[in-house]
């Protein structure tokens, strides 16, 4: 009989760390911290709109709207990327199938920003500049995500520290 180690649970397993421990890093200070910054810049731009006398009540309510939204889903973003990173350095069982769920939920978010960018009738000019923008941050995040989702299914770091066989 040999001392030989199988495959599947190296001396690796139980520990995160390496890109894992970034990934973890990102989703509990990084991501938060981008998110207070982008809350606070909403809050900064919507003052600023609200003094420009040259817009009509109603394109600065759709403007509100679309700030006061974009906040909303930050402040779900930071709850979930908090919880999904403390899932992930606990070892729990449901971290990497939440973490894939919050991934998606960042580009679905994106998706329905710039969707309501077009629903509000905002003038064709800052409908196009926010379109632009928020056009930007789906593709943006939808790389990203696919990046991050892509290393949790194939990294050999995941499936040893949480035993994931199946990640599709």
């Amino acid at each position: 009989m040999t001392d030989q180690v199988s495959p599947c649970f190296s001396v690796e397993a139980k520990k995160v760390g390496g890109l894992l421990a970034f990934f973890c890093l990102t989703l509990t200070v990084f991501h938060p911290a981008f998110q207070v910054y982008s809350i606070l810049s909403n809050l900064l731009f919507v003052a600023e709109i609200k003094k420009n006398v040259a817009l009509t009540q109603q394109v600065i309510s759709a403007i509100v709207i679309l700030s006061n939204s974009q906040n909303f889903f930050s402040i779900m973003s930071v709850a979930f990327s908090v919880y999904c990173g403390i899932l992930l350095w606990q070892i729990k069982s449901t971290a990497i199938v939440r973490t894939k769920a919050f991934l998606w939920y960042l580009v679905a978010v994106q998706i329905i920003l710039l969707a309501m960018v077009y629903l509000l009738s905002l003038p064709t000019e800052l409908e196009s500049r926010f379109a632009e923008e928020v056009g930007k941050s789906v593709t943006g995040q939808a790389f990203a995500s696919s990046l991050w989702h892509y290393y949790l299914n194939k990294s050999e770091r995941v499936r040893n520290t949480f035993h994931v066989y199946n990640t599709h």
